[in-house]
């Protein structure tokens, strides 16, 4: 009975699977924008986000994964052929990949990172050239 479940789920269960995921993104985001304002360069943020929201926050994404993984294992129950699912659901299996990796703000904390390390790279270089003119000019006299 699961197997058959699997391979012909109800509509009405997966349009409620989907419309699920879909709220759980929405309230996710939200709530990361919110509470991520100083990585966006805002002084203070426009509505406070508690402290048990940003923790609950952090099981939605969870939650979130384990659904939308959930529904790609029905999709692929259903056709039953690799090529034809990611032909499909390219973008379903592309969210499921990309969410944890770029889990929202995370990508920009890591280009203001990129940034710092291209100043430091810059001052790096700066010193070397002003060290190399030093000892060119110690070995001229």
């Amino acid at each position: 009975m699961n197997s058959d479940f699997l391979r012909n789920p109800n509509r009405r269960f997966v349009l409620s699977l989907e419309y699920l995921i879909l709220f759980l993104v929405i309230f996710y985001f939200v709530i990361l924008f919110f509470s991520e304002y100083k990585t966006l360069g805002w002084e203070i943020p426009i509505v406070e986000i508690p402290q048990q929201l940003k923790e609950i926050n952090g099981m939605v994404l969870y939650v979130m994964l384990s659904l939308l993984s959930f529904d790609l294992l029905l999709k692929y129950m259903k056709i039953r052929d690799w090529r034809l699912f990611l032909k499909k659901y390219w973008l379903d299996v592309a969210m499921v990949i990309l969410i944890p990796i770029f889990s929202g703000v995370k990508i920009l904390k890591a280009i203001k990172l990129a940034k710092k390390a291209k100043i430091a790279k810059y001052g790096f270089k700066a010193a070397d050239k002003t060290q190399k003119k030093i000892r060119k000019k110690s070995t001229k006299k």
